[in-house]
């Protein structure tokens, strides 16, 4: 699945889940019987196999009195208890969608670093907005809130071998470790790539 589509589905799932909890609230609020019996084995029917444990806990699924005369649902709190649960799901497809922005984005920046380092004009048109270099030590700095004082030794050894091997002018070496830097910021987040990439883009 491209992520077009796949991001095109999750937002499709959360605007259905949106209006479906704005009818729920509604025939909560009026506690019209009818419609929030209908509306609970709508919301079943559509959400069980995407919700674990979706009929967990509603009163339509207690079976304990089953030996007596009468039963009787109650179905308006059947609806509020699947309402929450819809809305939890609905957190949970939010979660997803910005975990997948990240990981593109990180993809996006890895690609065009590569992209730029192979490319030295390229490199320049696509940072042309990096008005001024930024050290090592500045780069170190920024990471001491997102990384491990272990991680950020490792990424700094890695960072002060790339700038050795570029200074040099070995573009086999220069390519390798600049990859091993990439992969390594792609592992650590978004906010690990964004703090590191300008200093990338002053070893040009």
């Amino acid at each position: 699945m491209t992520g077009h589509k796949e991001r095109n589905i999750i937002l499709g799932k959360i605007r259905d889940i949106e209006e479906l909890v704005e009818k729920c609230e509604d025939v909560i609020i009026h506690e019209y019987t009818s419609m929030a019996k209908e509306l609970v084995e709508h919301i079943i029917s559509v959400y069980s196999s995407d919700i674990p444990n979706c009929t967990t806990g509603l009163d339509l699924y207690n079976f304990t009195t089953c030996n007596t005369i009468t039963t009787f649902t109650d179905y308006i709190s059947d609806l509020k208890k699947l309402k929450a649960k819809l809305i939890n799901y609905k957190y949970e497809l939010e979660e997803k969608e910005v975990a997948r922005k990240e990981i593109q984005e990180i993809e996006r920046m890895k690609n065009q670093a590569i992209t730029i380092h192979n490319d030295n004009s390229s490199y320049a048109n696509a940072f042309s907005n990096v008005n001024a270099t930024v050290t090592l030590e500045q780069t170190v700095e920024k990471l001491d809130r997102l990384l491990s004082r272990e991680e950020i030794d490792d990424l700094e050894n890695k960072l002060a071998a790339l700038e050795l091997v570029m200074k040099k002018g070995d573009k086999e070496k220069s390519s390798i470790k600049m990859r091993n830097v990439l992969n390594f910021i792609a592992n650590k987040g978004i906010d690990v790539a964004i703090a590191v990439l300008p200093y990338l883009c002053g070893l040009a």
